[in-house]
């Protein structure tokens, strides 16, 4: 199971995971990805879960619809990893949760993904269903990758999470240099 925790928007690329799964649904007969979209959410997402909403990719994609955020929790240990496919991101924190959740990163090989990620994170051409299939399909076949990409995500995480007097002090330093 991959969670797929977004809005739809065109930069989000959800329909490369359509694509995937029209094309080599044979092969990923065992994954199920749920995610967040509702037809709210842009003029292109109902043609999106129209889309998705059909046999056979409703077998494989399944919209859940927008979560509060006390449901994330369950979601997060129902899944057993984040599924993000975007071509674009300023920074997002959908990572750091799937991080927290010890839950291994499918997602696009693009600078703010290996910015945010690091090692964390398995990475494919998000022009490609076939190099996104392939990554799945690692995940799936090795758990060794698996276990590196979680314990990866457990130290990188890490980096990101600071006491707030570190972030005051740092932020005092900063104002002191100014008046230099």
């Amino acid at each position: 199971v991959l969670f797929c925790l977004t809005r739809y928007y065109p930069h989000k690329n959800l329909e490369l995971l359509a694509e995937v799964f029209e094309r080599y649904g044979d092969q990923l007969a065992d994954v199920v990805i749920l995610c967040t979209v509702e037809a709210h959410q842009h003029p292109l997402a109902a043609k999106f879960l129209a889309r998705i909403g059909k046999s056979p990719l409703c077998n494989n994609i399944i919209s859940v619809g927008v979560l509060q955020q006390k449901e994330l929790s369950g979601y997060y240990h129902f899944s057993d990893a984040l599924m993000l496919p975007s071509f674009l991101e300023s920074f997002t924190g959908t990572y750091l949760e799937a991080m927290e959740y010890r839950k291994p990163i499918l997602t696009s090989d693009m600078d703010f993904a290996r910015v945010v990620c690091g090692e964390a994170a398995s990475y494919f051409d998000p022009f490609s269903p076939v190099a996104c299939r392939d990554a799945i399909r690692e995940l799936i076949d090795s758990p060794t990758r698996e276990s590196s990409l979680i314990a990866a995500g457990i130290e990188r995480r890490a980096s990101f999470v600071r006491c707030w007097d570190d972030i005051v002090s740092e932020a005092v330093g900063h104002l002191y240099s100014l008046l230099d």
